[in-house]
């Protein structure tokens, strides 16, 4: 299936409350990989089989953490059901008041990392162009750049997959499809801003 343009939606977190706060203080134990997210991931064996997650708040609420890398079980099921690509670890999630939660949560990663945006059709400014290696010469085909500015951002066609992680802005982006499917289960804490003819991206400002 070939999505049109204005299809895609960036996802961003919809604070509301104490159980979708934006920032919640935390700790992993034990301790999680060190890497950053914007560039790769590390490989699903360097994490721990499980871990207990401390979060200075009185409950959660919201199925999709972006910025905490939380998924709730329903949000397993709707990446399965989509043939999403992503790994998750079992988490015990442990608040402050000893509140049960009404939901399970993993630590969640979307592991494809997709460059969308047509280059010829779009109005953009970079701050960097970096060459993957392949061998001993340089890929242009996959090299990667790192965008300032998006005045105007048209979507490749060649655009397939439902949820991936979006390098020209860094963050998560989804197709239609998993837009209504999140909305028709009920879930919640999500944002969905769409890639369309008024969308516009600042590093500076994001």
């Amino acid at each position: 299936m070939t999505l049109d343009n204005w299809k895609f939606f960036v996802i961003e977190f919809k604070p509301d409350g104490e159980g979708l706060s934006h920032y919640i203080d935390k700790v992993f134990i034990p301790e999680l990989p060190t890497f950053n997210i914007h560039t790769a991931l590390p490989e699903l064996n360097e994490f721990n089989s499980h871990y207990i997650l401390k979060r200075k708040v009185g409950s959660l609420s919201g199925d999709y953490y972006p910025l905490d890398s939380l998924a709730s079980d329903a949000i397993l099921s709707l990446c399965s059901e989509l043939n999403v690509d992503y790994f998750s670890i079992p988490l015990s999630i442990e608040l402050e008041n000893k509140r049960a939660l009404l939901k399970k949560y993993n630590l969640f990663y979307l592991k494809k990392y997709l460059s969308i945006i047509d280059k010829n059709k779009s109005n953009y400014e970079i701050d960097n162009v970096v060459g993957v290696s392949n061998g001993s010469e340089i890929d242009k085909e996959n090299e990667r750049v790192y965008f300032t500015r998006i005045d105007k951002f048209v979507v490749k066609n060649e655009v397939h997959d439902h949820f991936f992680f979006c390098t020209d802005i860094g963050k998560p982006v989804c197709s239609m499809d998993f837009k209504n499917l999140f909305l028709s289960k009920g879930l919640a804490g999500l944002d969905f801003i769409p890639i369309d003819d008024d969308y516009s991206y600042d590093e500076w400002e994001d």
